[in-house]
């Protein structure tokens, strides 16, 4: 117990953005097979973080990887971009 196969592990990236750095959530899969299957992106709702998702991942984590971002305000992401911020384009 305790070990990749039996517990989801987590880890938190943050991603650079033009508004600042957006907090990533992601458990990886632990079947090396799981490199040729889609990753499932998970989206939260108002209120919440990408941390809702843990259980979700630790069922899933086998075959799947879980990508959770925080959205900008919420859980380790902080507030939102000024006003006429440009997206990034690449």
């Amino acid at each position: 117990m305790g070990g990749m196969d039996d517990a989801a592990t987590c880890l938190t990236v943050g991603v650079p953005t033009p508004g600042g750095p957006v907090a990533v959530r992601v458990w990886p899969a632990s079947d090396a097979a799981a490199v040729r299957r889609p990753v499932l992106l998970a989206c939260h709702g108002w209120a919440e973080s990408g941390a809702v998702f843990g259980p979700l991942a630790a069922m899933l984590h086998r075959h799947w990887t879980v990508v959770a971002p925080d959205a900008p305000g919420h859980g380790d992401t902080r507030g939102r971009p000024p006003p006429g911020t440009p997206c990034p384009t690449t």
